[in-house]
């Protein structure tokens, strides 16, 4: 909200009721009324920021992208956002794994294409000697 001046009221993603930008307290007051409607307990802006960065660190951004896109001048803030579940450290280990097959895979084939470059025993071919 600090850029609010540089910005025209289109560039807004929220407006009030009167068509210009919303205002801090407006936002609030919107997400604690949804909240309350939906039943949950109080929530406030701060917390859509850190949803924002919690899911986009477990879907897989880099941490330098979420520091920029939340305007943290230090990594050390959005590290924050880092806290490690099961589930993230069950899912790090399973795409390691996953490529650590597709490079042996990988190796295999080429391994396989270069014994069948040269006309090897692999191919079935008969080596005159």
């Amino acid at each position: 909200m600090r850029e609010a001046a540089n910005l025209s009221t289109d560039e807004w993603l929220l407006h009030n009721k009167f068509g210009q930008p919303a205002t801090r307290r407006t936002v609030t007051n919107y997400l604690y009324t949804a909240a309350k409607l939906a039943g949950i307990e109080r929530r406030g802006p701060h917390s859509l920021r850190h949803s924002f960065a919690t899911h986009a660190l477990r879907a897989g951004a880099d941490l330098k992208t979420v520091q920029e896109l939340c305007g943290h001048a230090s990594p050390r803030t959005t590290e924050v956002y880092l806290h490690g579940s099961k589930r993230t450290r069950r899912d790090a280990i399973a795409k390691m794994a996953a490529h650590r097959t597709s490079l042996a895979t990988e190796s295999g084939k080429n391994l396989t294409q270069a014994g069948a470059t040269r006309g090897g025993p692999d191919e079935g071919t008969a080596n005159p000697a």
